[in-house]
């Protein structure tokens, strides 16, 4: 493995170390420790995306860890714009938009002769939708109002402008991973190779010449962790700085 892949898998591994050793965590919802634990389980999630990415390192490909790539900063992202302003409105939002997408998915399926949810639990899912507050949300802007809070409070981070912030990384990363996550005509590029002007392979992944998109997923982790030490006090922010110093 190239010295700068080990550097890579030593610092993700740390840091992967380091988020672990909070779990598994207790809350009680009765006493408001909602958001808290859905920070918690939004960190614990991209443990596991994280610990993918890394175990596929040793192949050098683009295409599979490039679409975990995405969904690891999608996560981030939503941690950062609910940790920016954690109060009812957004955890509503968030709340409103799952519960929509779970029920238009159950009237597809509907559609099709097999319900995912009884008549009940459909009428139960509709009423709490209505009863939560917030319009609609998609990942651009999410991003674009988390910088509003983190721009400049996360170490190497700027606004909404610049490439290292939120809505960077959702141009940079999730637009340009989006095309290895569906079925595109760029996304077949791994696979398949030019002969001549008429001609073309198709072949397995190879190699990724490149950096690709391993020491990107765990600085995109590593500021997730740096979100929940400023938001609720775990990890220990100086433990970050101290695992990318030793692994810069």
């Amino acid at each position: 493995m190239p010295d700068r892949d080990e550097v890579i898998q030593a610092r993700g591994r740390e840091l992967l170390a380091l988020a672990a050793a909070e779990f598994p965590k207790d809350f009680d919802l009765a006493a408001g420790e909602e958001w808290p634990m859905i920070a918690a389980a939004l960190i614990s999630r991209m443990v596991g995306t994280l610990e993918s990415i890394l175990d596929q390192q040793s192949a050098g490909r683009e295409a599979d860890p490039g679409s975990d790539v995405r969904r690891l900063l999608e996560h981030a992202i939503f941690l950062a714009w609910l940790a920016a302003d954690p109060g009812t409105v957004r955890i509503d939002a968030w709340k409103k938009a799952d519960l929509r997408a779970r029920l238009a998915a159950d009237a597809d399926v509907r559609a099709h002769g097999e319900p995912i949810f009884t008549e009940a639990e459909r009428i139960s899912m509709e009423a709490q939708a209505a009863r939560l507050v917030g319009e609609r949300i998609t990942i651009e802007n999410v991003a674009r109002e988390a910088d509003e809070h983190w721009a400049g409070r996360l170490p190497g981070m700027g606004g909404g402008g610049e490439v290292k912030s939120w809505r960077g990384f959702y141009a940079v990363v999730y637009r340009n991973y989006s095309a290895y996550t569906h079925p595109t005509v760029r996304g077949l590029n791994p696979v398949v190779v030019d002969l001549s002007p008429t001609r073309r392979r198709v072949q397995l992944e190879g190699r990724h010449v490149g950096q690709g998109p391993y020491g990107m997923a765990t600085v995109i982790f590593g500021l997730a962790l740096f979100v929940v030490a400023e938001a609720l006090g775990w990890p220990d922010a100086a433990q970050v700085t101290a695992i990318f110093e030793r692994h810069p």
